[in-house]
């Protein structure tokens, strides 16, 4: 299984580098976002896939091309977090089947670990949010990445596709644990500095409890109450 095809790397390799470094960036910000923006991931990438494919199938039908992708990226913008919940069951059903044909190959029917995937991803949809942001910035960065290092270093960077197939899928693997790693962490700190807050607004909301005003000591010996010198008609000195 190759998380790097070199048929996909060529026709990186052939956009502008400017485009490169766009997704190259996107890749590294949902690497290390993914989770605390995943709302604006979905609505974005549903909003453009749908303009792309309304643009697609206007061109195909021959009506207004522009008039349709506007209608199609409005509606899946406003429909994106409805569909959350089902891309989420649909990738984690296909990384599953995925990997389940890389390690049985043999196997036809894999119906169950479609299934089993979408449900495991839907019960932990957190974690598995995380993960696939992960993976996708991972892969996604790899590829600007590699394509970037193409036209300015000059390197043959398909060639090392191929022939390096294993290391680049150890890197992506590496750098997909780093990232799920990166991305827990910074929602508990988040969380954590949240609670801090939150707890410091109720304690200023507490009323303040104004100071008991001190007693002064009784003195036995200037004849306070009980005192020896009780007796003595001029005013005592307290000690």
């Amino acid at each position: 299984m190759q998380l790097l095809a070199p048929d996909i790397l060529t026709d990186v390799v052939a956009l502008t580098p400017m485009l490169n470094a766009f997704g190259y960036l996107v890749g590294l910000l949902v690497w290390m976002f993914g989770w605390r923006w995943h709302r604006f991931w979905i609505v974005w990438s549903i909003t453009v896939s749908a303009g792309v494919i309304g643009l697609i199938s206007g061109r195909a039908l021959g009506g207004h091309m522009l008039v349709a992708a506007l209608l199609l990226a409005i509606a899946g913008g406003m429909l994106a977090m409805e569909l959350a919940r089902l891309i989420a069951f649909v990738a984690g059903g296909l990384l599953v089947w995925l990997g389940a044909r890389a390690v049985v190959p043999s196997a036809h029917d894999l119906t169950i670990c479609f299934l089993l995937g979408g449900l495991v991803s839907l019960l932990l949809y957190r974690f598995w949010t995380m993960l696939l942001t992960s993976l996708i910035g991972s892969v996604l960065s790899c590829y600007c990445g590699l394509a970037l290092l193409a036209k300015f270093l000059k390197m043959d960077v398909v060639a090392i596709a191929t022939k390096h197939t294993l290391w680049l899928n150890i890197a992506i693997v590496t750098l997909t644990l780093l990232g799920l790693s990166w991305q827990n962490y910074l929602e508990r700190r988040v969380k954590r500095k949240a609670g801090g807050e939150e707890k410091k607004e109720d304690r200023e909301d507490e009323p303040e409890e104004k100071p008991k005003p001190k007693e002064e000591p009784k003195s036995t010996k200037s004849g306070g109450k009980g005192g020896p010198l009780r007796w003595l008609p001029f005013p005592r000195k307290a000690a």
